[in-house]
């Protein structure tokens, strides 16, 4: 049931047939699935010279890393500090690297995000585009998406950050340490798009631009199951989940922003100081409201008569204005 391509499929996908594939492996005992994942994680390390553990110090690749670690205690372990680390996570990845002996090795952007966000854009409504915020628009536009696009131009966003601060620091150290394989933590569950590379790829396969494999252990497992795991072997996690949010990462990140979940809202209730360094000193409220406008709906226009660039003086009277869009 695990496939391993070296080349994309050519032959016509049947969505259905690998959806219940993948159901069927999402069906199976935590313990089975540990049977698998352990399984195809001795398959990769046998199979490559120089394999590395892409670790962000979240729970599901914290799991990844125990199950490479059980196996290859000096495997190479990859973190991307992009700059922008909820601190509670930065500190959980230097206590875990103490603790675990890790070969760990520290990949950093040549920029911050603050210079891509006044560049590209802010990373807000999803990934889609990773170049400049009017290239999105243009982009959106030919979709016919034109809500988005009005959006996408009132607040100039982009999901550039993603690639500069994340992709470009991660393929210059895999460059560097001529890795042949990098394992990463991702599931299938999370999201559409992860279906969709599986489905087209499996999980592990050769990317002829980066000359490398990219492999997934943890395709078939749940987030359920990662819970299981992290509860039954008593593994440490980042205090960032017991403060609100479901996930780590960027703490500026806007993609989930019209998820009532996301990511601001939680920031709000977390880290206010950090919250209104986004919202007033970096102008992040502006650029919301602006958003609010090209969308439509409610009574965004009599909010912005009414309080003008006041800010300020918006989040006092409604503070969870800016949770959702």
């Amino acid at each position: 049931m695990i496939e391993h391509h070296h080349e994309a499929i050519t032959e016509p996908i049947c969505y259905k047939d690998r959806l219940k594939q993948i159901r069927a492996l999402q069906d199976l005992s935590l313990e089975k699935k540990i049977e698998l994942s352990e399984a195809f994680i001795t398959h990769l390390l046998c199979d490559h010279k120089q394999p590395v553990v892409a670790w962000s110090g979240g729970r599901d690749s914290t799991v990844l890393l125990s199950l490479v670690l059980r196996q290859k205690p000096d495997v190479d372990v990859a973190w991307v500090n992009t700059g922008v680390e909820f601190p509670e996570c930065m500190r959980f990845v230097r206590c875990i690297s103490g603790e675990w002996h890790l070969n760990l090795h520290i990949a950093k952007p040549e920029t911050n995000f603050w210079n891509v966000a006044e560049k590209y854009g802010w990373p807000m409504l999803g990934k889609g585009g990773s170049g400049y915020w009017w290239s999105r628009a243009e982009y959106l536009e030919r979709k016919g998406k034109t809500r988005l696009a009005k959006a996408t131009r009132a607040a100039r966003i982009s999901a550039a950050c993603c690639r500069i601060l994340k992709e470009k620091p991660m393929n210059k150290l895999c460059r560097n340490l001529e890795v042949d394989c990098v394992i990463v933590g991702n599931l299938v569950s999370e999201s559409r798009q992860r279906f969709l590379t599986w489905a087209q790829k499996g999980p592990c396969y050769f990317s002829k631009q980066k000359m490398r494999c990219s492999a997934s252990p943890l395709s078939w497992w749940t987030h359920e199951d990662i819970l299981e795991f992290h509860k039954r072997f008593n593994m440490p996690y980042s205090p960032i989940y017991d403060m609100g949010h479901s996930r780590n990462g960027c703490w500026p990140c806007l993609m989930d922003i019209r998820f009532t979940d996301n990511k601001l809202r939680a920031l709000r209730q977390s880290h206010p100081r950090l919250w209104r360094f986004l919202i007033i000193d970096k102008g992040l409220g502006e650029r919301l409201l602006s958003v609010k406008l090209a969308l439509g709906g409610g009574h965004i226009e009599q909010d912005i008569k009414r309080w003008g660039n006041n800010i300020q003086g918006l989040i006092e009277f409604r503070p969870d204005y800016f949770d959702t869009l």
